[in-house]
């Protein structure tokens, strides 16, 4: 009689738990090697995201035409522009913005000046100004000293042709500028003497500026509502996000914890990451999945 000994188990692998799946879901998505600014492009050429944007301007131009005139500081009488025009129609601003990407996408300014700043400058061309966005492509990581990789500057790229792409086009409404600021909470914002220093020496800040008067410069400037935007943006282009997918919270504490290690580009989105805070997550999730971002 052959003997074959106890029959053999096989053990039974557990299936990963929800949470497991969706976090490896987005580890997968993240660190995006592609060009940032072809996505970008591609992202605002999405009907969902268009139609966000499209919502966004023409709800400005209802509430700008709605402003009445006003006196400023020098008790001037300020006659509202837009009083007796009529209001765009939706049709108009979505032909207006389609032409605006395809201008701002189409080229982009160089500073081939080793001490030049990558920034929204833009480019004139045949008599006519687009705002194409500025590279310095020679210039060099302000923390590092090194010089900018190909990635670093596809990810500058993408950011200033955002400012580009809404600059030709009024700001948010008054409500909305408020919450895109209320989105962040600034005084989690941390200025070290290192931070503050980078600053002052990018900026060329006057040697006697005070540290108060350079603290208050950097966080009204990471609070304006267009950066906060394209931060967002950026933080979209780091998931590889190519239409209307949904920006979670699970890619925002992703991001939080890899971001800025992945890519490199501390200085420019750390104040902003800071300042996404669990009392304005919800804010701030609302927002980046609404604003055609």
């Amino acid at each position: 009689m052959n003997f074959e000994g106890p029959p053999q188990i096989k053990k039974v692998e557990k299936p990963p738990e929800p949470e497991q799946v969706v976090q490896s879901a987005v580890e997968k998505e993240a660190n995006y090697e592609g060009n940032d600014t072809l996505l970008y492009y591609e992202r605002l050429k999405n009907p969902t995201i268009k139609k966000q944007l499209v919502d966004l301007l023409y709800d400005h131009y209802q509430e700008a035409k709605s402003l009445p005139n006003d006196v400023d500081e020098h008790g001037n009488l300020f006659r509202n522009p837009n009083k007796n025009e009529q209001p765009k129609s939706r049709e108009q601003i979505e032909k207006e913005l389609d032409d605006q990407i395809e201008k701002v996408f189409s080229v982009t300014a160089l500073d081939y000046d080793p001490k030049g700043t990558s920034d929204s400058r833009g480019i004139e061309i045949k008599d006519e100004y687009i705002n194409s966005g500025t590279v310095a492509p020679f210039s060099r990581n302000f923390e590092t000293g090194e010089p900018w990789t190909q990635k670093q500057l596809s990810i500058i790229e993408a950011h200033e042709k955002g400012h580009g792409v809404r600059g030709n086009f009024p700001r948010l409404t008054n409500e909305l500028r408020q919450k895109v600021v209320r989105s962040l909470d600034s005084s989690k914002v941390v200025i070290d003497d290192r931070f503050r220093n980078m600053w002052r020496e990018v900026n060329k800040t006057p040697p006697d500026e005070t540290n108060d008067h350079t603290d208050r410069e950097i966080l009204e400037y990471f609070l304006q509502p267009g950066e906060i935007i394209e931060r967002m943006a950026q933080l979209k282009n780091y998931f590889g996000l190519k239409g209307e997918e949904e920006f979670t919270k699970k890619h925002l504490d992703y991001a939080k914890a890899h971001y800025i290690a992945d890519t490199g580009m501390g200085m420019q989105i750390r104040p902003f990451l800071e300042a996404v805070t669990p009392e304005t997550e919800p804010k701030f999730l609302e927002l980046i999945n609404s604003l055609g971002i």
